[in-house]
């Protein structure tokens, strides 16, 4: 218990920690059209439980591990290696024969450049500088708004439509990412 002291501390299992997870929890099944579909079509594809668990499972060891690592190493370091062993774990899934051609056209590598900076390299790098600050369990909860933040960049930028669950999703997720702040 003396290597995650935080996440089993009295502090981080308050009331208000696990109401806050539970708003957001709901908010992102919302959010994501699931909840809404429950009565007609409660069936998820086993790959697609499994994909949503395994990164699910995965960012939680990259919050609890990342907070630890970062007590001895730079955020930079931290990143760089989740990234090479990241990339190893993803090898044996690249299809080299179909896609060898993609490598040689100019805009593979603008979009390549663009999906490793901004939506990869970026937000990871802020969020391991953010754990710095920020304990895991508040943290964990704070990341809830991706979904939030997806959704409405497919409605502004997209144009996507909007559902009402949609919109409830969006402020369960805000309000408990709200709760969850800590008032100095």
């Amino acid at each position: 218990m003396r290597f995650f002291p935080e996440c089993f501390s009295g502090k981080a299992l308050e009331q208000k920690n696990f109401f806050s997870l539970g708003l957001t929890l709901a908010g992102c099944a919302f959010v994501t059209g699931y909840l809404p579909k429950l009565g007609s079509s409660p069936f998820i594809p086993l790959p697609w439980l499994l994909t949503g668990l395994g990164a699910g499972f995965g960012y939680a060891l990259y919050t609890i591990f990342g907070k630890a690592a970062l007590k001895k190493y730079h955020t930079l370091t931290i990143i760089t290696y989740t990234f090479i062993f990241a990339s190893l774990a993803l090898l044996p899934l690249v299809n080299f024969e179909n896609s060898g051609g993609a490598f040689s056209t100019g805009s593979f590598w603008i979009y390549l450049a663009g999906m490793g900076i901004f939506p990869s390299t970026l937000a990871y790098l802020l969020y391991t500088k953010g754990l710095e600050e920020v304990e895991a369990s508040r943290a964990a909860i704070v990341v809830t708004i991706e979904p939030v933040v997806g959704t409405l960049v497919s409605y502004f930028i997209f144009r996507e439509m909007l559902s009402g669950w949609q919109l409830v999703g969006i402020l369960l997720v805000l309000t408990g990412v709200v709760l969850i702040q800590e008032r100095k």
